[in-house]
């Protein structure tokens, strides 16, 4: 039997079979943290949340998101034919398109050494230029012998006239055929370790797309960091409105999340591949017998049904028989439900699939040897909080090497036990105790692809504030207090009363 029913409080669960079920997730879902292991995309990984259809239109050429968001997720998916093909069912337009890259994977992007010499050289405007060029133009069209990418932007930037001239004639041909192309854009903050340099690659890839905007046969999409889109310097120049207008977030709802696991789980395969997890089976079967909503199977992939993508009641109702209900022995302590995806939510309220599903993972690793709770689940409540532990950690090296300030700001926070939520005048009074303007005058952090200071500095400790307000690390409470969300709380190692364990001597 692939469920039992149980009394639990003033209801019934379908509980499903523990063992079978742990190990479908832990089979299911990456073991590692590494951004590769999440962004390596395949059919049965493939969920496009209803929101995030429009972020695929090609219309909207600014796609935005946090880290692990999806953004790579995304990019590298429209360049594979069967799933690109998945995607056009819900996103109609992109069939018109050919969807080229600007480099066909990390390895043949400039490395960093490459990036510096060209900006030195002749400057970003050009190597977006050479770079859209060069992904949409026939052999035909460029000057022989121009391997490098040095010699691309040398060869636009010794006459420009020419280059456009191509471009344009490129532009014409396709509109002709009736071929319009897409140029896909990802991971433009590994382009440049300096601070300075990552601000020009994006304020001239932006401007670039007013330029790009004028050809219908030509178009774009950019993969870009929310945190850096959402600075001043880079929305700095004429007529940037027009370029940010159509910009579309990644966001994920608590909806959007759960039904990622559901397509994860309901997918799960046994090692070698050749048959499904009875963990899979056990779900699907509970679904449609406990439920009442069947799973069906396209082109070898069990898609995740309509109401269990959108309905939270039935969510809820189903995630309780993995997990239970509640994050204790009882309901005060909340429903798991809703308290995973609160204590994985960031300062503006975003959670990102990564993080929510290191959670899971870690959580039914952990589970293989909890014994607290009863009666007993797959994902169990002491279990799944020692997960959202792992996903601070991860979320914690995420913001520390897109921003190294951050962890020099917090680090004497920590060391002075603060607890949140912690008037301002607290968090001021440490940091003035630990000299912290004249640290980052001597100590840059870790090495990282984001600004060794706060870019509010100038502005004293208030602005140092702002800034981490800015990225979600505090925000304030309706008292004016400062509050840090769990995802970065308990790996920084700040206490919060009653809340998840800080990890401490680790900042």
């Amino acid at each position: 039997m692939s469920f039992s029913w149980i009394d639990v409080g003033s209801g019934r669960i379908a509980r499903m079979d523990p063992e079978a079920v742990r190990a479908a997730i832990r089979q299911a879902l990456p073991v590692g943290t590494v951004a590769a292991e999440w962004d390596e995309p395949n059919l049965r990984r493939l969920y496009l949340p209803p929101p995030h259809r429009r972020a695929l239109d090609p219309r909207n050429m600014v796609v935005k998101g946090i880290r692990g968001a999806g953004k790579t997720f995304w990019w590298a998916a429209l360049q594979r034919a069967e799933l690109r093909a998945r995607v056009q069912r819900d996103t109609p337009g992109l069939a018109r398109y050919e969807l080229v890259a600007a480099w066909k994977g990390r390895e043949q992007a400039p490395s960093q050494r490459e990036a510096a010499e060209i900006l030195d050289s002749v400057g970003a405007r050009h190597f977006w230029f050479a770079a859209f060029l060069w992904a949409v133009a026939d052999p035909g069209d460029l000057p022989a012998g121009a391997e490098s990418w040095l010699d691309r932007c040398r060869w636009v930037a010794a006459d420009v006239g020419r280059s456009e001239r191509v471009f344009r004639e490129v532009a014409r041909r396709r509109r002709e055929r009736g071929r319009p192309v897409l140029v896909l854009v990802d991971a433009v903050d590994r382009l440049a370790g300096d601070w300075g340099q990552q601000l020009e690659l994006h304020r001239e890839l932006l401007r670039l797309l007013l330029d790009v905007r004028r050809h219908s046969a030509i178009g774009a999409k950019l993969f870009l960091r929310a945190d850096i889109l959402d600075m001043a310097e880079v929305r700095r120049f004429p007529d940037a409105s027009k370029v940010f207008a159509d910009a579309v977030d990644l966001a994920w709802s608590a909806a959007d999340l759960y039904g990622l696991f559901w397509q994860h789980i309901g997918n799960a395969r046994l090692e070698d591949g050749a048959s499904d997890h009875p963990g899979a089976v056990a779900f699907r079967e509970t679904c449609e017998r406990a439920h009442g909503i069947p799973w069906q199977e396209v082109d070898g992939v069990w898609v995740v049904p309509p109401r269990l993508r959108r309905d939270e009641r039935l969510q809820q109702a189903v995630l309780h028989g993995i997990t239970g209900p509640w994050m204790g022995r009882n309901a005060r302590r909340g429903r798991v439900y809703t308290w995973l995806v609160n204590h994985l939510a960031d300062g503006r309220r975003q959670v990102s699939p990564r993080s929510f599903l290191t959670a899971l993972r870690r959580a039914a690793d952990e589970a293989e040897f909890e014994t607290v709770d009863t009666p007993a689940f797959a994902l169990g409540w002491s279990a799944i909080r020692k997960g959202v532990q792992a996903a601070s950690r991860v979320r914690v090296d995420e913001i520390a090497e897109d921003h190294p300030w951050v962890e020099l700001a917090i680090r004497p926070l920590a060391e002075a036990r603060l607890s949140v939520p912690v008037a301002l005048d607290a968090v001021l009074e440490v940091w003035e105790r630990a000299a912290l303007i004249d640290r980052f005058a001597t100590d840059r952090g870790a090495s990282g692809t984001g600004p060794a200071t706060p870019p509010g500095l100038a502005r004293g400790l208030e602005g140092i504030v702002d800034d981490l307000i800015g990225l979600g690390v505090f925000h304030l409470t309706r008292d004016g207090r400062l509050q840090m969300p769990d995802v970065y709380r308990v790996a920084f190692g700040l206490g919060r009363k009653g809340g998840v364990p800080p990890i401490r001597g680790i900042s």
